[in-house]
């Protein structure tokens, strides 16, 4: 008979302590079961002797048309009897259908509290891979990838074992100490007792305006060109109605996980005004009653997402620091040039707030822990402006593991931080180190400055930062009734980043990930070669081309200008890539896209796979060509011109292509 493991149990035991004078100390016990899964007899304890869980009321109206065992499934992991039994009891009834939906009576119904843990599966899962034929360096061993917070590679046909993440209880006694020796007596001999604490993070937080006008940081005269992009958007948004391709739009989810949101203000009334000056109602999750936006983290007192609503910031004029995540969600919906550019538009995103520091650098102890609870199983857009240090938190590693595993369906946009690290993955910079070719569903962000080179403060590694977007002197705005501010980071970077997978999401909601990770990249511009192997793919955000994924685009010198087409890649001379010794041939029918840059010609494949690799640098005869079918030509100005059918083929040199950017599959997007 083969042998189980027994339960084991992690214990951290937290206090966490809020400044504001309305707020008063709090004790938890966070438990993970590390192992196998929990037996009956700890169920009935934790259930017994914690507090019940409370949803919150954002769960409570995502969760609403579900059923007993969806949401139980998203509490626990999945369905025991004897979590049933305890179940029943707290809400004093003697039978449920757990195949019933809710409705109304999901915020009359008590939730024991639980662990959580996912059981073994063999289930095939295509959204947290690697794409194993890239050329990337590959860590020593796996105990060095497990030092480092990486990654492991796990095929798609593998046996997954259970999963856990860490849960915060409350005692329903208030005392830790009796509630930690309830259920060490349940399981003496096998409990782990761990001595480190709750997960201490940091949100990443740059220079401000003043030391963004020095040194290498010079920003660029705008991020992007918002007319540009909004002509791409409303271009491809035609292609894609019902009469057209078709595709499934609308409003893209988007959680900014940040220190907080000054850009509304609570009012007498117990409503919000955003005062519609910088921040539209419309671009956020407005619930209970208009009083709030998003959820309110429940850590024994209320965290809600609004600065406002603490009484030590109610009135504090915000500052750099305490108005961080106010100015990353001004970037996320594409900044003042754009959001005053198409104020008229129907909103394209539904914006929540996941405020985990309450307007300080340092994370709340426990809102981690808050991260980790599933969602309701929404495709979701994550930007994380939060950083942890995996080589002295052990387990945090394999927390954020089990989150990118479990949110599979999610897409999670991360500053690469702003330590001036060569490679982050040698500090274990957590969640940073996910990135580039170690996940599907993470992407790590560098900045850059004007000049399109790496700027000093920025991390990066060519195994785990994705690409770079502009970072410094970035304006936005820290609060609702202030003129915009300038500041420098990875944190202002990153949400560009958010911002494009946002326009996208909203053109197909029913986008991958995957797909939408593959489509930055693919259409993202090469970086100069000063900054070779310093990013995983070498490039740097392109907005307005990402835009375009419903048909190829290419980018071409006439001999006089440079011009920018769209339409459809015929065929092209056979293309190669060397590494200087060996010459490896190369199908465009892998190909995601083709870049010049200062050294030479890129080509970028894997799509055959469904995902990107590394750049090769191409070696091409001077009569190489390819041949392409043009419906469009994009002008300097961003208007789209349509090209007469019999007008539109060319043959083009290799040598005169700029960007090839071939177009995503229909079939990824529907």
């Amino acid at each position: 008979m083969q042998r189980v493991n027994p339960l084991k149990l992690a214990i951290f035991v937290g206090q966490f302590f809020f400044a504001s004078p309305s707020f008063t100390e709090d004790k938890f016990v966070a438990l993970q079961i590390i192992g196998q899964d929990s037996n009956n007899e700890i169920i009935r304890k934790v259930a017994q002797l914690a507090e019940p869980t409370m949803l919150s009321a954002s769960q409570i109206m995502g969760f609403k048309e579900t059923n007993p065992k969806y949401i139980i499934t998203k509490l626990c992991g999945s369905v025991k009897d004897a979590y049933i039994r305890e179940f029943l009891q707290a809400n004093n009834i003697r039978s449920i259908d757990l195949d019933a939906p809710l409705q109304e009576k999901i915020s009359t119904i008590k939730w024991p509290a639980c662990l959580y843990a996912t059981p073994p599966s063999i289930k095939k899962n295509t959204n947290i891979d690697i794409d194993t034929t890239n050329s990337a360096p590959k860590q020593n061993s796996s105990s060095s990838d497990e030092a480092s917070g990486v990654m492991r590679v796990i095929p798609d046909d593998a046996f997954r074992p259970s999963t856990s993440l860490p849960v915060l209880l409350r005692p329903k006694s208030g005392n830790n100490a009796d509630f930690i020796s309830a259920i060490q007596q349940l399981n003496k001999n096998e409990l782990v007792v761990a001595s480190e604490n709750l997960a201490i993070g940091n949100i990443v937080i740059g220079q401000s305006d003043t030391a963004a006008t020095v040194g290498d940081c010079h920003g660029p005269d705008r991020p992007f060109d918002p007319i540009q992009v909004k002509l791409a958007y409303q271009y491809t948004q035609d292609l894609s109605s019902p009469n057209k391709q078709n595709i499934s739009m609308g409003r893209a989810e988007i959680t900014v996980v940040d220190n907080g949101f000054f850009g509304a203000r609570p009012t007498d009334d117990g409503k919000l005004s955003f005062g519609e000056k910088h921040f539209h109602r419309a671009y956020f999750k407005v619930i209970a009653n208009n009083s709030s936006i998003s959820q309110t983290l429940d850590l024994g007192n209320a965290l809600y997402p609004i600065n406002f609503q603490f009484k030590d910031l109610e009135s504090k004029k915000p500052d750099l620091v305490s108005g961080h995540g106010t100015h990353v969600t001004g970037l996320v919906l594409g900044g003042p040039d754009f959001q005053n550019l198409t104020a008229d538009w129907s909103p394209w995103a539904s914006i929540t707030i996941m405020n985990v520091a309450r307007g300080s650098r340092k994370l709340v102890k426990g809102s981690f822990e808050k991260l980790l609870q599933p969602s309701n199983g929404e495709k979701k857009i994550f930007n994380l402006s939060i950083a942890h240090d995996g080589s002295h938190q052990t387990r945090i590693s394999n927390n954020y593991q089990s989150l990118f595993i479990n949110s599979a369906q999610s897409l999670f946009i991360v500053a690469a931080g702003n330590d001036g690290k060569t490679d982050l993955l040698d500090y274990a910079i957590l969640p940073a180190s996910f990135g580039g070719l170690r996940s599907a569903n993470v992407m790590t962000v560098a900045a850059i400055d004007g000049d399109d080179r790496l700027a000093s403060f920025s991390n990066r590694s060519f195994r785990a930062v994705d690409l770079a977007a502009p970072g410094c002197d970035i304006r936005s705005w820290i609060s609702y009734d202030m003129e915009p501010v300038a500041m420098s980071g990875t944190s202002q970077a990153t949400p560009f980043v958010t911002f494009a997978a946002g326009l996208l999401r909203s053109l197909a909601l029913n986008s991958s990930p995957r797909t939408l990770k593959n489509r930055i990249i693919a259409s993202a511009d090469l970086l100069p070669s000063s900054e070779r192997n310093k990013t995983a793919f070498e490039a740097k955000l392109n907005i307005q081309r990402s835009l375009f994924w419903l048909e190829d685009s290419l980018e071409v010198f006439d001999g006089e200008k440079n011009r920018h087409f769209l339409g459809t890649l015929v065929n092209s001379s056979q293309l190669a890539c060397s590494d200087g010794s060996n010459i490896f041939q190369k199908s465009t029918n892998d190909m995601f896209a083709l870049k010049k840059t200062d050294d030479g010609w890129y080509f970028f494949g894997g799509m055959q796979t469904q995902g990107i690799q590394r750049p090769c640098r191409i070696e091409f005869q001077e009569d190489d060509n390819i041949y392409f079918s043009a419906s469009a030509e994009v002008l300097k100005s961003g208007e789209i011109q349509p090209i007469e059918v019999d007008k539109g083929t060319s043959n083009w040199p290799i040598a005169a292509i700029r960007n090839l950017v071939i177009h995503t599959p229909i079939d990824e997007l529907n």
